[in-house]
């Protein structure tokens, strides 16, 4: 239940800071992704979450209808917070390995 309402807060940050654009709004998203990662590992893909939300229904990746303006600057924030899901399944890995020897 924990590691669902990081998720979630995470989720609804991402998505002010999509409205906004507050850095703020960002960084709570991070950390709170970070936060649901380490209460389940299960939240690893929430990444890949984002930017489907970035592709539809936001609409701010590459030249779809609702990006008029061509803005594509913030279409690489999705995979920015990779990368506590990137080191989680590192650690994830290790700790198999070492546990099977």
């Amino acid at each position: 239940m924990l590691s669902t309402a990081f998720g979630l807060l995470s989720t609804w940050l991402y998505l002010n800071y999509s409205r906004r654009g507050c850095a703020g709004h960002y960084l709570g998203a991070v950390a709170l992704f970070a936060m649901a990662l380490m209460a389940k590992s299960m939240w690893v893909t929430l990444p890949l979450v984002f930017l489907l939300l970035d592709y539809w229904p936001l609409g701010r990746m590459g030249s779809s209808p609702s990006n008029a303006a061509g803005d594509g600057a913030h279409s690489t924030t999705g995979a920015a917070a990779m990368s506590p899901s990137r080191y989680s399944c590192m650690f994830t890995r290790i700790h198999q390995i070492s546990t099977v020897r």
